[in-house]
């Protein structure tokens, strides 16, 4: 093999290796917080489940409020009426939408309706993975 032959070659599989590399991390990224995302997605249930307000506030960014004080007397007002009503909120399953965005899906039950299912984003806020709540979606509990 001539010189050039040589040389060429090892910049393809020095190139080739570097994709490769590069592509693995970024899985490997992607599983970190996807791992990240469900976690919080399933602390987010446990903290309702509990009528925990202070965890609840934790793993939720809610657009249709100004801020935690407004946010924290929505939960409030829900633990009170929910002790009649006794939902229960499953995970079903959280997957990947885009780079760095997820999509938690859950199932919803209580004494008012049968089962609901909807789906919301989970995003990350400085570090912090959250379910992120904008008023669009509608879940018919009409059953």
């Amino acid at each position: 093999m001539k010189r050039s032959q040589k040389i060429l070659s090892a910049v393809g599989l020095a190139g080739i290796l570097a994709v490769g590399l590069a592509w693995g991390g970024s899985v490997y990224a992607s599983q970190e917080e996807l791992k990240s995302a469900k976690k919080a997605a399933q602390e987010y249930v446990v903290a309702f489940e509990q009528h925990d307000v202070d965890a609840m506030i934790k793993y939720i960014k809610d657009a249709r409020v100004k801020n935690n004080t407004e946010l924290r007397a929505s939960f409030e007002e829900f633990v009170k009426h929910d002790k009649e009503d006794d939902t229960k909120l499953k995970l079903v399953d959280v997957v990947p939408v885009s780079d760095g965005v997820f999509e938690a899906k859950f199932e919803e039950k209580s004494k008012r309706y049968n089962s609901v299912q909807f789906s919301l984003p989970i995003v990350n806020e400085n570090n912090q993975w959250k379910i992120y709540v904008d008023g669009n979606q509608v879940v018919n509990t009409q059953n």
